[in-house]
């Protein structure tokens, strides 16, 4: 019963500090885009005679932003809600087991 409590108390610290790593990866990923974003948004294209802003996509062919950064970005929220899943799992776990103690507990006492 312990080894079991210490199991899913394990999977809960693992599963919270992948997710603190992803965050972490999904901030400085999408701080790089952002960046970019900007300084294409800031330096469009001539063409543009008008004094309105470039559209979206004027500013997002600027920044040079490839399918791989996005498909990046959607692996590491995939990967994110995983190990939100995960913590779900043992936290269940974690309680199932917890309760099952306490009625023996009642029980012996």
């Amino acid at each position: 019963m312990i080894k079991a409590l210490n199991t899913a108390q394990n999977g809960l610290l693992q599963a919270e500090r992948r997710a603190t790593e992803i965050a972490r990866d999904i901030l400085s990923s999408t701080s790089a885009v952002s960046s970019s974003f900007s300084d294409a948004v800031e330096s469009s294209p001539t063409e543009n005679t008008s004094t309105e802003a470039p559209t979206t996509a004027q500013a997002v062919n600027n920044a040079n932003l490839s399918g791989a950064s996005v498909g990046s970005l959607i692996q590491q929220f995939a990967d994110l809600r995983a190990e939100e899943q995960s913590f779900a799992a043992n936290a269940k776990a974690f309680q199932a087991i917890d309760e099952t103690l306490g009625s023996l507990l009642d029980d012996e006492g």
